[in-house]
């Protein structure tokens, strides 16, 4: 009993790729509502999935602010790598957003969302 039940438990390489997915899913999601609002292209959107899963830490857990603690996260993105794909509105409409999102820290931080440390890159 005790070998079929160490067959199913996850490796460590498989819980981080979980959460990885995970994460990008969430990401995904909160692009899809910044599209909405900013008028993002599919390609747009895209790239911005991609730079935020690939520069930012998955958050530390999941609820009711995953869209502050996500936005939180693109706020700590260099505004050049946001600037190569997006228009000046569109810069302009997601400052906006990152103000609330920043705002929103140590709440975010407290309740284990994100971390207090910028992301090493």
């Amino acid at each position: 009993m005790f070998g079929k039940m160490v067959r199913k438990v996850p490796t460590a390489e498989q819980v981080a790729r979980h959460a990885r997915l995970e994460y990008r899913n969430r990401v995904y999601w909160a692009a899809c509502l910044l599209s909405n609002r900013l008028g993002l292209s599919e390609d747009q959107r895209k790239t911005l999935v991609d730079l935020v899963v690939e520069q930012t830490p998955p958050l530390g857990r999941y609820g009711d602010s995953d869209y502050d603690a996500i936005l939180f996260q693109m706020s700590r993105l260099p505004r050049e790598k946001l600037r190569a794909f997006l228009d000046e509105s569109q810069c302009r409409g997601l400052a906006i957003r990152f103000e609330q999102a920043r705002r929103m820290e140590p709440v975010l931080v407290s309740e284990g969302y994100v971390s207090r440390e910028e992301p090493k890159r």
